[in-house]
């Protein structure tokens, strides 16, 4: 019944840091003095700016963070890239995890992960984007082993790069298909809603849809008023 949120926290200075943290709340709404430090556990993974998009709790009561993180003061040479964390049930970072208990995704100039859901395998499964001059962008999908190193046996490498859309939000079907909801296109209709099932690989489920992808128009909307 705990509640469990991610945010990030930073002071007033030009170059100051960014340090993202989670927060565990009782059912009554009262932080949990034994998470963290009186129920906040801040993550801190050097001098620079970190923001938490996503988390999953898993069955020890551990929850592993997708996060980006970027150098405040130099940008061009050090720009954004991503970060998966674990964080124990008593909130401290997992040293079995990755280094120190986080690790460093990067693909391109800029690399952000931003969803991620936990197969039934224990691998985490990734969705976000990169861009390889800072203005165009990509989507991606990556997945990691339990311990957050980047699955070699996933696409290429460890990365699929599916057709273009950004990706809202992941979920999992009671099979443990992989759901990405997104913007869906039907000619004409812009504000179409989109669903993509893929299995844990990363391939299109072709029995979802047309082809593993489904759009759906609510019809509601006026178009070019």
């Amino acid at each position: 019944g705990a509640i469990v949120v991610g945010g990030f926290t930073r002071t007033s200075e030009v170059a100051a840091s960014q340090d993202a943290f989670l927060a565990r709340y009782d059912a009554t709404g009262a932080l949990d003095p034994s998470f963290g430090v009186g129920g906040v556990a801040t993550l801190d993974f050097g001098d620079r700016i970190e923001t938490p998009f996503d988390l999953v709790r898993q069955a020890d009561g551990s929850l592993v963070v997708v996060a980006s993180s970027l150098d405040p003061l130099n940008q061009t040479a050090s720009p954004p890239h991503a970060v998966l964390a674990l964080v124990d049930a008593s909130g401290t970072l997992d040293p079995t995890f990755g280094s120190g208990g986080w690790t460093e995704f990067s693909v391109a100039m800029r690399t952000g992960l931003t969803n991620m859901v936990q197969l039934p395998d224990g691998h985490l499964f990734t969705a976000g984007s990169y861009s390889d001059d800072g203005i165009s962008g990509h989507s991606i999908y990556a997945r990691f082993d339990a311990n957050g190193a980047l699955d070699v046996g996933f696409g290429d490498g460890g990365v699929v790069e599916p057709p273009p859309g950004p990706v809202y939000g992941l979920g999992l079907d009671a099979d443990g298909k992989v759901l990405a909801a997104g913007p869906g296109f039907l000619w004409g209709h812009w504000q179409a809603l989109g669903a993509i099932r893929m299995t844990g690989d990363g391939e299109r489920d072709v029995t979802f849809g047309n082809g593993g992808r489904a759009s759906v128009y609510p019809g509601k909307f006026t178009v070019n008023a």
